[in-house]
C-alpha cells in the first residue's frame, strides 16, 4: 500500500475540519448561559483554529494551496482591519474585541471567520471540491429542517434543547436564524437541481443522477416547510431578493432558456406556497375570524403589530443620530447598546434594550462609521460583480450554480437589513464568499489588477531598499510559528470562556444569595474580557438580596459590599460610558443607603450619570420605586 504523505494527511485533516464546521448549527450548550449562542461560537472557533494551523503547514509544503489571488479576500481583510481600528478608537475596545456572552461576535470572532474563508478558498480548488462541501452543507440543512418540522408537530421531546413552546427555532435558538438558514440552502439546492436537469437531460435512468435530484428536491421542500414555520418576514424579503437576482441574471445574459428557468423556479415556489396554504389552513378558514396554523402565512395576513413598528422606528432613529455624532469611526463594534441608550427618544420606559440595529448597514454606520461601511459595501458590490463576470466566462449550463450562489448572497444581504446575524448565518455567508473568491482567481477575473498591485509593491520595496526581501523567510517562519501556536492559545481561551459562561449560568439558576453571588464572582474571574454582563447581574442581584444579607448575622453584607465596590472600580475603568452599568450601580447603592444613608451620595452620582448617558433608556433600568423622579431630559 502507498504511504500517505504529510501533505496528504494535512489536507485530509483540513477537509475533516471543514466538514465538522458544518455541524455548528446543531451545537447547543445547555450547561452555559445563552446555550444556543455560546456553544456554537466556541465550537466553531476551536475547529477553525485547528484547521487554520493544519492549513499553514500544508501551504508551506505545497504552494498550490496558498491563498488565491482574490480581491474579494483582500476586501474581507480590509473589513477586519477597519473593524479593529474602529474598536481601538471606540467607546469600549474590550467589548468590541470580545462582544458578550449573548452575542459572542466582535472582532475576534470576525478574525476566525476570515481565517475560515481564506482556508476554504485556498484548499477547495475545483468545482468538484465545492460541490462536495456545499452538498454536505445541504445535508446539514435537511437535518435541521426535519428537526424544525418535528418541533412544530411535537414529534420529538427534547427538553434539554429548551425549545420555545410558541416558536419554531430547532437548535438555532431564534426563528430568524432558522429562516435565513433555510432560505440560503433552498437557493443552493435549487441551483444544483436545475444544473443537474440541464447537464444530465439525457441520463434519465442513472441511479446516481436521480438520487441526487431526489436529495435536492427533498432539501428544497423541507427547508421551505421549515422556513414557513418561522413566520419571519425578513426571510421572505431575502427569498424574493434572491429570485429577483435570478431574473436579472436571466435577462442580463439574454438567453431565453435561462430566463425561462428562472421564471419556472419562481412558479415552482409559488406552487409550493399555495400547497402549504391548502395544507396548513385550519378548518375554519371561511369563518369570520379565520386563523392560520402556519405562523408564516398568519404573519402575511395579519398586519405588523404596532409595538414592533414602534421598536424598529426607535432603534433606527437612535442609530441615525449615533451616525451623525460619530460619522467616521463610529462607536466601536458591539457598542450599539450605547448608541441606543444615548439617542433613543421613546417615552415608553418598557422599551427593551437593543444592542443590535436590526439593519446591518445602519449598525455598521453607527458602530464603525464610514471606516466600516466602505469595505462592507465593497465586499457585496464586488461579490455581485464577480458573480456576473464569472457567469459570463462559463458555458450556458455551467452558469446555473453560479447564478444561484449570487442569488443566495443577495438573499443574505437583503434579509440582513431587517434582522441580526449569528455564527450560523456567518458560516453560510463566508462559505459562499469563499467560493466566489476561488472562482474569481480561477477565471483570472482580476489578474491584470493583481499584476499592477504586485508591480506597485515591488517598486515601493525597491525605493525603500527592500528589493531583495531578506526578511521574507524569517517573516514566513514567524507567521508559521504563530499559526501553530494559535490552536493551543485559542483552545485555552475557549475553555476559559466556557467556564465563565457555565459559572454565569450557575449564578442565574442558583437559589441562595450566597450561591448566586459566588457563581457570578467566578464567572468574572474565569474570563474577564466577557465580565461586563456578569458584573451587571452581580450588581442587580446584590441590590435585590441586600435586605437579606443585611439581616444575617455573619459578614455576608460586608463581603458583598467589598466585592461590588471592587468590581465596580474594574467595570468603570473599562466602560465608564456604559449606562447599564451605571444604572445597576445606582440601584445597588440605593438599596444599601436604606440601611446606611451615607451611600445615597454614590447612588445619586451613578443615577445622574446613567440619565446623562441614556436619558430615556436608563429609566427602565433604574429602580424608580426607591429613587426620586428624574428630571425630564432636554429635547
Amino acid at each position: 500500500m502507498r504511504r500517505i504523505t504529510l501533505a496528504e494527511a494535512l489536507l485530509g485533516g483540513v477537509w475533516v475540519g471543514l466538514g465538522l464546521l458544518l455541524l455548528t448549527p446543531f451545537v447547543v450548550s445547555p450547561e452555559t448561559v445563552f446555550p444556543f449562542v455560546v456553544g456554537k461560537a466556541l465550537y466553531s472557533r476551536t475547529i477553525i483554529e485547528i484547521v487554520f494551523a493544519l492549513w499553514v503547514l500544508l501551504a508551506l509544503l505545497r504552494p498550490a494551496y496558498r491563498p488565491p489571488r482574490s480581491f474579494l479576500l483582500l476586501l474581507l481583510v480590509a473589513a477586519l482591519g477597519a473593524a479593529l481600528l474602529s474598536a481601538l478608537l471606540g467607546a469600549n475596545p474590550q467589548r468590541s474585541l470580545w462582544s458578550s456572552y449573548e452575542r459572542m461576535q466582535g472582532v475576534i470572532d470576525s478574525a476566525h471567520w476570515l481565517a475560515f474563508a481564506v482556508v476554504a478558498a485556498a484548499v477547495l480548488r475545483t468545482m468538484r471540491d465545492w460541490r462536495i462541501l456545499l452538498n454536505l452543507n445541504l445535508a446539514a440543512s435537511l437535518a435541521m429542517a426535519l428537526l424544525a418540522i418535528s418541533q412544530s408537530l411535537d414529534l420529538l421531546d427534547a427538553p434539554w434543547l429548551g425549545w420555545h413552546k410558541t416558536k419554531v427555532t430547532a437548535t438555532l435558538g431564534n426563528e430568524a436564524f432558522l429562516s435565513t438558514y433555510a432560505v440560503l440552502n433552498v437557493l443552493i439546492a435549487l441551483g444544483f437541481l436545475l444544473h443537474s436537469l440541464i447537464r444530465n437531460a439525457a441520463a434519465r435512468r442513472r441511479l446516481a443522477v436521480w438520487s441526487g435530484r431526489l436529495f435536492w428536491v427533498g432539501t428544497v421542500v423541507l427547508n421551505l416547510w421549515a422556513f414557513s414555520l418561522t413566520g419571519v418576514r425578513g426571510g421572505l424579503l431575502g427569498l424574493l431578493a434572491g429570485f429577483g437576482f435570478l431574473l436579472f441574471m436571466g435577462v442580463f445574459f439574454g438567453q431565453a432558456r435561462l430566463a425561462r428557468l428562472a421564471i419556472t423556479v419562481i412558479s415552482l415556489l409559488a406552487g409550493v406556497v399555495t400547497l402549504m396554504v391548502i395544507l396548513f389552513l385550519r378548518p375554519g378558514f371561511f369563518a369570520s375570524e379565520a386563523q392560520f396554523s402556519n405562523p408564516f402565512l398568519d404573519s402575511l395576513v395579519n398586519p405588523i403589530h404596532g409595538r414592533t413598528v414602534d421598536m424598529r422606528q426607535a432603534i433606527w432613529s437612535a442609530g441615525a443620530k449615533g451616525v451623525a455624532e460619530r460619522p467616521l469611526a463610529g462607536w466601536g463594534p458591539e457598542n450599539y447598546d450605547l448608541v441606543f441608550g444615548r439617542h433613543v427618544t421613546s417615552e415608553r420606559i418598557d422599551l427593551p434594550v437593543h444592542d443590535r440595529a436590526h439593519n446591518q448597514l445602519l449598525e455598521l454606520a453607527a458602530t464603525q462609521g464610514l471606516l466600516g461601511v466602505l469595505p462592507y459595501l465593497g465586499i457585496w458590490l464586488f461579490a455581485f460583480y464577480a458573480v456576473v463576470r464569472i457567469a459570463g466566462a462559463l458555458g450556458a449550463g455551467e452558469r446555473i450554480p453560479i447564478f444561484f450562489v449570487g442569488a443566495a448572497l443577495m438573499a443574505q444581504f437583503a434579509q440582513s437589513q431587517t434582522s441580526v446575524d449569528s455564527s450560523v448565518i456567518t458560516l453560510q455567508c463566508m462559505l459562499l464568499l469563499a467560493l466566489v473568491a476561488r472562482l474569481e482567481a480561477e477565471t483570472a477575473l482580476t489578474s491584470g489588477r493583481w499584476a499592477q498591485l504586485r508591480e506597485w509593491i515591488l517598486s515601493g520595496a525597491h525605493r525603500l531598499g527592500l528589493s531583495s526581501w531578506p526578511w521574507r523567510k524569517p517573516a514566513l517562519a514567524m507567521a508559521a510559528t504563530a499559526a501553530l501556536a494559535a490552536p493551543t492559545i485559542g483552545i485555552s481561551l475557549n475553555h476559559s470562556m466556557h467556564a465563565g459562561a457555565h459559572a454565569f449560568w450557575r449564578g442565574a439558576t442558583a437559589e441562595s444569595a450566597d450561591q448566586v453571588i459566588g457563581f457570578l464572582k467566578q464567572a468574572i474571574v474565569e474570563f474577564e474580557p466577557l465580565a461586563s454582563d456578569p458584573r451587571r447581574v452581580l450588581f442587580d442581584n446584590a441590590a435585590r438580596q441586600w435586605p437579606v444579607l443585611q439581616a444575617e448575622e455573619d459578614s455576608g453584607a460586608t463581603q458583598t459590599l467589598a466585592l461590588v465596590e471592587a468590581e465596580a472600580a474594574a467595570a468603570l475603568t473599562r466602560e465608564s460610558d456604559n449606562w447599564r452599568t451605571q444604572a445597576a450601580l445606582a440601584n445597588f447603592y440605593w438599596a444599601v443607603s436604606i440601611f446606611d444613608p451615607p451611600y445615597d451620595e454614590k447612588a445619586v452620582q451613578h443615577f445622574e450619570k446613567a440619565l446623562k448617558l441614556a436619558p430615556y433608556a436608563a429609566v427602565s433600568a433604574l429602580n424608580v420605586a426607591v429613587m426620586p423622579s428624574p428630571p425630564p431630559p432636554e429635547s
